[in-house]
């Protein structure tokens, strides 16, 4: 992929959830590129790469990435709306943190036509505990 094309993508995530401090990715060339160099001046934000030698500082991204491109495959082949898959994927808790991606961008979750039980996910521990 290119810098013009990466640099095109991230104008887009930008303009729908605002310009990031800082920005983590990998040391690939489209992001060390002059055109990469002066959109980041440009868009003022900062852009740190992982350590090229140390790939598993960026583990859980890779993985999540690796997941994901199985689960599109597995769309593909099942003729199965791969939309409604990343839907479900960003709607998924994800493990340690207790809220799914969608719901720490938005503080929501995201609507979904899958059953789910009416109570929130977001019960209060206390409410539990009462006999």
């Amino acid at each position: 992929m290119s810098s013009k094309t990466v640099i095109k993508k991230l104008k887009g995530h930008f303009a729908r959830y605002g310009i990031p401090n800082t920005l983590i990715s990998d040391n690939g060339p489209q992001f060390i590129s002059e055109d990469f160099v002066n959109f980041k001046k440009r868009w003022d934000f900062d852009h740190l790469t992982i350590s090229p030698r140390h790939s598993q500082s960026n583990g859980k991204v890779e993985s999540a990435v690796k997941a994901a491109k199985r689960m599109m495959k597995k769309c593909r082949r099942s003729r199965t709306d791969q939309y409604k898959a990343l839907l479900e994927i960003r709607n998924t808790p994800t493990q340690g943190l207790g809220s799914s991606p969608a719901q720490r961008l938005h503080g929501r979750r995201t609507r979904t036509n899958l059953p789910t039980t009416k109570k929130s996910s977001t019960t209060n521990r206390s409410q539990c505990s009462r006999p």
